[in-house]
């Protein structure tokens, strides 16, 4: 026992387990999970490569219910859900090792006084500007209230 955690015991000694006790322990295999998350985890297999080829996941849990899965479809939906995002978290990022880097292009660094701020409305701001413009003249009578 440890003094800082009294609770915790000690490992066995490899030589001191029985074959009854590894033989529980691989029964654990053939028996079925105690949760229906696991269950579906147990099927993923199957359920992930019908997704894959185009099935719906409605004709998934039809199928699986006419096979005395009992499981609702909210259920279903859940746990395929649930076991997508383990998927993901754990898969590595597909778009940086797919993709090529784009070459860079050289460019000439330009100064901050050779920037010219007002240079895209010289270029292009002397058509109509949608918006309110003050133009200075009195308002028309007839559009007041």
């Amino acid at each position: 026992m440890s003094i800082l955690y009294p609770r915790l015991q000690t490992m066995p000694e490899s030589n001191n387990l029985r074959k009854g006790d590894i033989g529980r322990l691989r029964a654990l295999q053939s028996e079925a999970p105690p949760t229906r998350v696991a269950l579906v985890r147990q099927l993923w297999p199957d359920i992930g490569a019908a997704l894959a080829a185009g099935h719906s996941l409605t004709e998934v849990h039809r199928r699986l219910v006419a096979g005395d899965f009992d499981i609702s479809y909210r259920s279903l939906v859940y746990c395929v859900n649930r076991i997508r995002l383990e998927q993901a978290k754990t898969a590595p990022a597909r778009t940086g090792s797919a993709r090529k880097p784009l070459p860079k292009v050289a460019t000439q660094p330009t100064s901050v006084g050779e920037r010219d701020p007002m240079a895209n409305l010289r270029k292009y701001g002397t058509g109509k500007v949608p918006g309110f413009h003050l133009t200075g003249e009195p308002p028309d009578p007839k559009k007041l209230f």
